[in-house]
This record gives structure tokens, sequence and C-alpha cells, in this order.
């Protein structure tokens, strides 16, 4: 299910006409018009497996928004973001929290077409999430009453994830070598050691405060302020 919470039982709409008043799709690598008043993009210097993740995540525009919905006839955001890198051989866990946790994380200068843009709220939790698709824009299943579509990204608060077959994990336990990735949610004596090593309370939960320590720790050193404790952020800190 999606970390941030909604309606469980979203109006259904009939799939409209994928092209009328709506969007059409011009060419595989991803360049769309604008139909109707919807955006229009043309991502630039894709990857490979970006491109075919772009023109995949325009097949689905029209589909309708549905709480917990995991296929064409109905998608919440994680729901379709796990559908559409399915499709391109690419396995996701189920929820946003999860699929951050699951893929290489990158700086939002680094953000190529394709990658997973996802925001996060106050407390570091991964509440919404879409595919950027260029030209400020990212393909999104948004909430209740709404359907597929190309939008502007509205916020500059978003971090991103650009996920491959082999590094993409179908669960939320994530390990880097033998080393278990740590975040939100994760508990144990590894946690312990990390929580001494920032000078977090060490009781083994990586909490909020925990994330935050993890935070300025990763600014401190240079890095990727996302709050996951990968193989970087392990290497600066000894761990």
């Amino acid at each position: 299910m999606p970390t941030h919470a909604r309606a469980k039982h979203a109006p259904k709409h009939a799939r409209p006409n994928r092209t009328a008043g709506r969007l059409m799709v011009l060419s595989t690598g991803g360049a769309a018009a604008a139909v109707g008043g919807v955006l229009s993009a043309t991502p630039a210097h894709a990857s490979t497996q970006g491109d075919q993740v772009v023109s995949v995540a325009s097949r689905y525009v029209g589909d309708p928004y549905l709480w917990g919905g995991t296929s064409p006839a109905g998608f919440d955001c994680s729901g379709y973001v796990q559908y559409v890198f399915h499709q391109v051989g690419v396995q996701l866990p189920r929820t946003t929290n999860e699929q951050y946790a699951a893929v290489p994380h990158l700086s939002g200068d680094q953000k190529q077409p394709g990658d997973i843009m996802f925001l996060p709220d106050s407390s570091g939790s991964i509440y919404h999430e879409g595919i950027y698709a260029g030209q400020n824009s990212w393909w999104v299943s948004s909430h209740a009453g709404t359907v597929v579509s190309l939008q502007t990204i509205w916020t500059s608060n978003y971090l991103i994830g650009r996920p491959t077959a082999a590094g993409a994990v179908a669960a939320g336990v994530v390990t880097a070598g033998a080393q278990p990735v740590l975040q939100l949610g994760s508990t144990g004596p590894a946690v312990v050691l990390l929580q001494r090593r920032i000078g977090a309370a060490p009781d083994g939960d990586f909490g909020p405060l925990t994330r935050q320590a993890v935070l300025t720790a990763q600014r401190v050193h240079g890095l990727n302020p996302d709050g996951v404790v990968g193989p970087l952020t392990r290497a600066a800190l000894g761990l």
C-alpha cells in the first residue's frame, strides 16, 4: 500500500480515449505533443532504459487513479511506477518507501528521463512518486479523481532514484554486499553501531531522529543527503 493515506474507494472512471483531449505520444523515445492543454515533454540524452521507461509510462495515460491499485484498471502512485518498471524488466517492491530504499540514489542535477522522483515529507518518509519525463515534467498517478498524466513538477523538494535490473530488489530488505542498507524502520545491532558513530541515542531503532543525524553526517562528508546509509555513507562513517 502507498505510504500516504488515500480514500480506499476512489471512484472508478471509464478509461478515456488516450488521444482525445489528452496526450498524443509521438515517438518511443518519449517525445509527446500537448493536446487539450496537457504538457508535452521531449527527454534529451536519456539512457536506453530511460527511453524505454518513459515510452512505457506514456502508454497508460488516462488510466484512473485507484488507491492501492497496481494495474491499468487503476493505479496509485507507487503501483504505477512498479508496473511501468516491470514492463522493462526491473522488479521493484510495492510501496514508496520500499522502492526508494531498493534503488540507487542520485543528486537532483543528475536526473535523467526514466528516473524515479520521490517526494519526502518533513520526517523523510516518501509520500509520493512518479517518473521523470524531462523538461520539468513527470508521469504520475496522483490522487482520487485523477488519471495518469504528464504533469509539471511542482516542487523542488524531491529525491532521485535510478532502478536497474541488477540493482533493484523485490523486498523491503536491501543489502549492499554483506552489509545491510540502513534506513527508516531498520532495527538491530547495525543500527546501534550507526547511532553511536553519529551521536544518536543507541536504541537500535532507525527513527526520524536517527535519520536527521544521518542527514547531518552526510552533509558534513559532502554526500548526497538522502538519509539512507548505503555503501558511500558507510565508508565515510567508517562502518
